[in-house]
């Protein structure tokens, strides 16, 4: 790599003292580069079909905005948890070089072997972005749920990292919404999440995003599966102006297995999504599940299983299904297989229809208004995915704010 300097791609001494102590300082000099010099594009997902992104408008995204982290369990701290940032991670001397590798080894923003920089978001991510590294600790559970909540303020550049070591039972809950009261202003905001299961280990993550009708929400999610390990994802949107999220789930270890669930739940918004599962190891086992519900709005979901040659009888399944509640909303399922190995089974199913108004007048026919009848179907249209939510507390928290 090329030697920069902020002199030489046009960066304020503000901006670059803000960066030097983030990680990567280099990277992110040819990160900024790639952002000024690019062009922006729509993005395709073949027969036509595209995702507007050119409307974009980036004169103020170097202005950053604030997020404030809290999280549960700082009994745990140390002990059992540990929470640094990048620069923190690199220099430290109490972390195990093997997790260290691991971590680092995911952070494809500042690798010139990233295949898809699809856009200038993925720059902008990768000059600005704040990292948060948590780690869990090898041979531990955890009954209670590992709570982070992310308060998002103005343009916000947020990447969480979690590496759950081997033999760990823990579930995580992130949270990342703009404050009560916050009034937003057409804000950008990237919000990627890195996690690792490291062998034997079990993880159920619930991710719940609600900004605002005027914002820009850019996320790369990916997961990296163990020997024997077993995740749970979930996923939730709400409502954006835009709302692009590519999500990777490798299964690299043998008799591996996730779901990877999406929940959207839109009102005046725009959602791109594509579901990526790959399989790497032996005996890997994948459910790709997606349930939206689109007011007045529009959703382009994209999903592909990926079987590799060495991934014999491994098994993958997806399926999308979208209640479209009004004659304004729009949605488009494009689900793809790709396998390369014979001994495997592979299958997909999509749908996209409106709310059984046969069951909605059922249920006025037993004195319940319409208004009601819809909010219990989509609930138990959602329940499908949320009763996976194994804290119960979380579950009716969630429930609470997407049936709303």
């Amino acid at each position: 790599m090329n030697s920069l300097t902020e002199n030489s791609i046009n960066i304020s001494e503000e901006l670059s003292n803000r960066i030097k102590h983030r990680g990567f300082y280099e990277e992110r000099l040819e990160a900024f580069e790639k952002f000024n010099t690019g062009i922006q594009k729509n993005l395709s997902h073949g027969l036509n079909i595209k995702t507007d992104i050119e409307f974009i408008n980036y004169d103020t995204v170097f202005n950053e905005g604030t997020t404030e982290f809290k999280h549960t369990h700082q009994d745990l701290l140390d002990n059992r948890i540990k929470i640094l940032n990048l620069h923190e991670l690199i220099y430290s001397k109490d972390i195990d070089q093997n997790h260290k590798d691991k971590i680092l080894n995911t952070l494809n923003i500042f690798s010139n072997k990233i295949v898809k920089k699809l856009n200038k978001l993925d720059y902008l991510h990768a000059a600005l972005s704040n990292i948060k590294v948590i780690i869990f600790k090898d041979n531990f559970s955890m009954e209670e749920t590992f709570r982070i909540d992310n308060n998002v303020r103005g343009n916000s550049y947020n990447h969480l990292i979690l590496f759950i070591g081997k033999n760990v039972n823990v579930n995580i809950s992130i949270n990342t919404v703009h404050p009560e009261n916050y009034e937003s202003h057409n804000s950008i905001i990237t919000d990627f999440t890195d996690i690792i299961l490291d062998d034997y280990s079990k993880s159920n993550i619930v991710e719940f995003r609600n900004m605002n009708v005027r914002d820009i929400v850019y996320g790369r999610k990916t997961l990296n599966l163990g020997i024997g390990s077993n995740a749970n994802w979930i996923n939730i949107d709400k409502d954006s102006r835009l709302t692009l999220i590519e999500q990777h789930n490798t299964l690299l270890g043998e008799n591996s297995k996730s779901v990877m669930s999406n929940i959207i739940c839109g009102k005046d918004s725009e959602y791109t999504l594509y579901n990526i599962s790959e399989h790497t190891g032996r005996g890997t086992e994948s459910l790709m599940q997606n349930r939206c519900v689109l007011r007045s709005s529009r959703a382009i979901i994209q999903g592909l299983v990926r079987i590799n040659e060495n991934a014999f009888n491994s098994n993958g399944y997806q399926k999308s299904e979208t209640i479209l509640l009004d004659d304004k909303s729009r949605a488009i399922s494009i689900p793809d297989l790709e396998i390369h190995n014979n001994e495997v089974k592979c299958t997909h199913g999509s749908t996209i229809t409106t709310l059984d108004e046969d069951k909605i007048f059922y249920l006025q026919s037993r004195g319940i208004s319409k208004e009601e009848a819809s909010k219990i179907l989509i609930e138990g249209f959602y329940d499908k995915i949320l009763n996976d939510i194994t804290d119960e507390k979380l579950r009716e928290e969630i429930k609470i704010k997407i049936i709303a």
